[in-house]
């Protein structure tokens, strides 16, 4: 199918098609493009009489002259307008859906927000007026598409939607959560496994966030607990996680993937993260820290009371639990 505009030859032959009483199916088939795009061009540039392949062409010429010049933020109550909600500390997605709601009728007075992004960070008029307002004004934009398609699909994954609902429910000890929290500068990363019951913590240095690296800390962290007190673990889809199938086969356990951007199908873990971050912020490189001092911020976290578990200690609900270790 084609990816052009329609030029003014295919309108041409579009109204000659439509006036012998082709189908848009047809007329699609027959000049290269998709259906969808046959409707829309006759339902936006036809008139009250029909649709008229010259009139059609000026409408479309038209169109695209006015939105070439609104694209640059050129025309003045456009650019008063995204200026002064700037200002007033609105975002460029709330300030184009606005614009579309509030002149829906009105081409020149609407704007995409990526235009407003793109407009700011390449033309020096405007950039100063609106960047420092956003509640993220870096001083270059990071374009997130660029990184869709080279972060590596973890293969055989397991769905949070499949764990049993046991899990969720919390009325058992050993289901767990893990993650991992990288240092400043990649300096080093600290994994996380949080028992979603007790609280309770377990944790370890890793030099990188290689999976291999990181799978056999967690056998290590996690292979003094008998099997039989060892239920799930739920991580998040970070790829040094990819070597999931070896930690479940050492550890006999069941592993299943939280949906992504969805933080709160570990909300514990997520918690207790924040806890260790008070210990480690986020400008604190972790190549300085020793494995005892870690150790050392584990236990009073293990000790600590927390209200989800009634102000009682995680350690204190995870003994009680009468799990045993290995010697």
């Amino acid at each position: 199918m084609s990816p052009h505009h329609f030029t003014r030859d295919e309108r041409i032959k579009l109204e000659t098609y439509k006036s012998a009483g082709y189908s848009n199916t047809k007329i699609a088939e027959m000049l290269n493009f998709h259906k969808s795009s046959i409707g829309r061009e006759i339902r936006r540039n036809s008139t009250c009489k029909g649709y008229c392949a010259p009139t059609a062409d000026g409408f479309a010429v038209r169109r695209r002259k006015e939105l070439e010049r609104h694209k640059r933020l050129d025309y003045l109550p456009l650019r008063r307008y995204v200026i002064d909600k700037s200002m007033e500390r609105w975002s460029p997605e709330q300030i184009s859906s606005t614009l579309r709601l509030k002149y829906k009728h009105d081409p020149l007075m609407q704007i995409s927000y990526e235009t407003i992004y793109t407009t700011a960070y390449s033309d020096k008029r405007f950039g100063p007026l609106l960047i420092p307002y956003w509640r993220q004004h870096r001083k270059k934009r990071k374009k997130r598409c660029l990184l869709k398609g080279k972060r590596e699909i973890i293969k055989n994954r397991i769905p949070i939607k499949y764990r049993p609902n046991i899990v969720t429910a919390r009325s058992r000890v050993g289901d767990l959560e893990g993650d991992t929290v990288v240092g400043c500068g990649q300096s080093g990363n600290i994994v996380t496994l949080v028992d979603r019951k007790s609280l309770y913590l377990w944790s370890a240095l890793c030099p990188t966030k290689h999976s291999q690296v990181v799978s056999r800390a967690i056998v290590n962290i996690l292979e003094k607990v008998e099997p039989q007190h060892l239920h799930t673990i739920t991580f998040d889809n970070g790829t040094e996680f990819a070597g999931h199938m070896q930690i479940a086969k050492e550890l006999s356990v069941d592993i299943y993937f939280a949906r992504p951007y969805c933080s709160n199908d570990r909300a514990r873990n997520e918690n207790t993260n924040g806890l260790l971050r008070q210990y480690f912020p986020k400008k604190f490189r972790f190549d300085t820290i020793t494995p005892d001092q870690l150790q050392r911020v584990v236990e009073e976290i293990n000790n600590r009371p927390r209200k989800t578990i009634g102000y009682r200690t995680p350690a204190e609900v995870f003994n009680q639990s009468g799990v045993a270790f290995r010697v």
